[in-house]
């Protein structure tokens, strides 16, 4: 399959998403016009909505929440929105490097609970710490979100602070601690069925692993990785495991296998698009090998 080939191919594949997309923009208009100047004291409905549209949607949460004036809103309330705009912000990529929204949040759950809100705030908190690169703060709070949601039944949040902060020990070359760390955001991320993630976190410890020089126990983990994206019977992640090993083997100069597997993996996978990362991939592959 030459590059030319495989660039038509994904041109074909970038209008599936587009209906949902525009149900979820006629959504947010009416949000706006029927919420955004809301300011009665019960706000369960609105923050019912914006958290279902968290995890796939964030975008258009954060939409709605930007649209919420929190000034009239009680306390209580605008610590929610606080906690919810600084997830919401994170999600979408943008690395806030001030903690004035999240401080809102953090300082009415210190003083009013409940917990788990407060381990999910002081978690944010950790993020804005670690953009600003004060990695020793962001960990800190890293280790009080962690404690604040030590007896929670929310395993994918724990299992995010967990993870989370293996990035950052990575950070400090402190990969045996990263590595014990995703290894318990795993079990946690068991215990909830977020398959996805789990494979995405023996992906991570593959990294250390990599980073250490130890390539056969990092292979371990790409292959614990596909195993359970073959189970699961996801295309993305089986791409995205495929993807990662030859990145691994490029990465090691082993360029006829890297692209042996990433030509299999894209004809094995159609309904795949190749993003920037997958054609950068590409193209480092193809400079050694034509």
């Amino acid at each position: 399959m030459s590059l030319s080939t495989i660039c038509e191919a994904s041109h074909t594949r970038r209008h599936h998403a587009m209906n949902t997309l525009t149900r979820i923009a006629l959504l947010t208009l009416l949000f706006t016009l029927l919420c955004g100047s809301c300011s009665t004291p019960h706000m369960d409905e609105q923050w019912n909505t914006i958290e279902g549209l968290m995890n796939e949607h964030p975008d258009s949460a954060l939409t709605l929440l930007q649209a919420i004036d929190p000034k009239p809103l009680s306390r209580g309330d605008r610590a929610h929105h606080a906690l919810l705009l600084s997830q919401a912000l994170d999600k979408n990529y943008i690395d806030l490097t001030n903690d004035s929204i999240i401080t809102v949040a953090v300082d009415y759950y210190k003083a009013y609970g409940p917990q788990e809100k407060l381990g999910m705030a002081l978690f944010y908190l950790s993020r804005v710490h670690e953009n600003a690169g004060a990695i020793e703060e962001a960990i800190q709070y890293s280790i009080e979100a962690q404690q604040s949601l030590a007896h929670s039944n929310d395993y994918n949040m724990r299992a995010l602070i967990y993870g989370n902060r293996a990035d950052l020990y990575k950070l400090q070359y402190r990969f045996d601690e990263a590595i014990e760390l995703d290894r318990q955001a795993i079990d946690l991320y068991r215990k909830s069925g977020n398959y996805s993630n789990i494979i995405n976190t023996h992906l991570a410890i593959s990294d250390c692993y990599d980073a250490n020089g130890q390539q056969d126990s990092a292979l371990n983990e790409i292959n614990c990785a596909r195993e359970l994206a073959s189970t699961i019977g996801d295309d993305e992640s089986q791409f995205a495991v495929e993807n990662y090993l030859a990145s691994f083997y490029a990465t090691h100069h082993a360029y006829d296998k890297a692209i042996a597997i990433l030509r299999q993996a894209i004809e094995d996978y159609p309904q795949h698009t190749l993003d920037a990362n997958d054609y950068h991939l590409l193209a480092r592959i193809y400079y050694y090998t034509c």
